[in-house]
């Protein structure tokens, strides 16, 4: 027992190394070490009346987003508890059962976070940040319900096979097969892209985008105008991360649903819902920490390839008099909510930028009196 003990421990440090040291090399990105932001006074940006109506939307998004989580957690304890009792309610075998019983919990969760939903989009209206109308609304979630269900049964069934088969290892083997799976999705996405898509036929813009593929050393590249809504899809990078995010949240799942009797087990379904729940809400302030460190490695990278800050500024300023973003949010609120530098951030972005322009201008070597007089014969 001892040496299985010390193994155990042993395998577990070990792990723990291995990602640390795979965190440091994701975390590097081409953001200057040695930058420093300057501290910023919202006031020096925005009207007393712009911050207030800023931090009352935010205010608003934030309570919706936690009633939301409040709503879902105790409909997905609620289910977890009836467990047992939802399971003898389907005869389909245990795999089969909990198929329709994880896609039964999805669609009642859908329903009863619809009213929240609602709720945000009323608020948004409100403050003229949407006009989408609420029959829009319903039918969009409604139109992914389908996906979603198809989504949860193919999950529900390789996991819960593989539970079955392998009733202490099936993490090892789902984990890749999910960062696998999202693998194949960006680069279909990648493939897909161009479709529906144009060359740049603006006459001032073409020769502008030309310069800026020669000044970041990809000439060859092929930039297309695609035609998008106030609603756009980002697709994020790191798939390093999302391997290092869902390798111990699956082991944690394996873990937490074997002390019920394992996840191969029909009313063990919910538990096990709750539990990725629960795991998405405790490992958000970390995948927030990760998402803003490649965002103002996106920001600095504009600044380089445009190299113009003002402009950055400005459009970091249109993120509070147009979106009602909030320059500098509560601090829980950014550990918990932003995935993105706030604001204030940003715009301390371009300011650390140009300081650090001009300090290499000023310590440039200057050509010498004879230089000067050979490149003027």
């Amino acid at each position: 027992m001892t040496a299985t003990r010390l193994l155990k421990g042993g395998t577990i440090v070990l792990a723990a190394a291995v990602w640390l040291v795979a965190a440091a090399l994701l975390w590097r990105t081409r953001v200057p070490a040695d930058l420093n932001l300057p501290r910023l006074d919202a006031s020096a940006y925005f009207s007393a009346s712009q911050l207030h109506r800023a931090a009352r939307y935010s205010s608003g998004v934030r309570a919706l987003f936690l009633l939301g989580a409040v709503v879902e957690l105790i409909v997905l304890t609620i289910l977890a508890l009836l467990g047992r009792r939802l399971a003898r309610g389907f005869a389909l075998g245990e795999i089969g059962a909990g198929v329709m019983i994880g896609v039964a919990v999805s669609l009642f969760v859908t329903l009863t976070t619809l009213p929240v939903g609602l709720l945000g989009l009323w608020w948004d209206r409100r403050y003229g940040i949407s006009r989408q109308e609420y029959w829009s609304f319903v039918l969009g979630q409604w139109g992914g319900v389908l996906g979603q269900t198809a989504t949860v049964a193919i999950v529900l069934a390789v996991v819960m096979s593989l539970a079955r088969r392998f009733p202490r290892g099936w993490w090892a083997i789902v984990a890749p097969i999910f960062v696998l799976v999202g693998a194949v999705f960006v680069v279909v996405g990648g493939v897909l892209a161009p479709i529906g898509t144009q060359p740049i036929r603006d006459a001032r813009v073409a020769p502008v985008v030309e310069r800026l593929k020669q000044r970041e050393g990809v000439p060859h590249t092929k930039i297309r105008v695609d035609k998008v809504s106030n609603e756009t899809r980002a697709v994020k990078k790191g798939f390093g991360w999302g391997l290092l995010f869902i390798v111990p949240l699956t082991f944690l799942l394996a873990e937490a649903t074997r002390r019920r009797g394992g996840l191969h087990r029909a009313e063990v379904v919910p538990f096990a819902l709750l539990v990725v729940f629960v795991l998405s809400l405790l490992t958000r302030p970390l995948q927030n920490v990760v998402s803003r460190r490649y965002e103002s490695e996106a920001d600095w990278m504009a600044l380089q390839a445009t190299r113009d800050p003002v402009a950055g500024r400005e459009a970091f300023r249109s993120f509070t008099r147009i979106d009602l973003s909030q320059p500098n949010p509560p601090g829980w609120s950014y550990v918990l909510l932003d995935d993105h530098p706030s604001v204030l951030q940003r715009i301390a972005m371009t300011r650390a930028w140009a300081a650090k322009g001009a300090l290499r201008s000023r310590t440039a070597p200057r050509p010498t009196r004879a230089g000067r007089s050979r490149a003027g014969s």
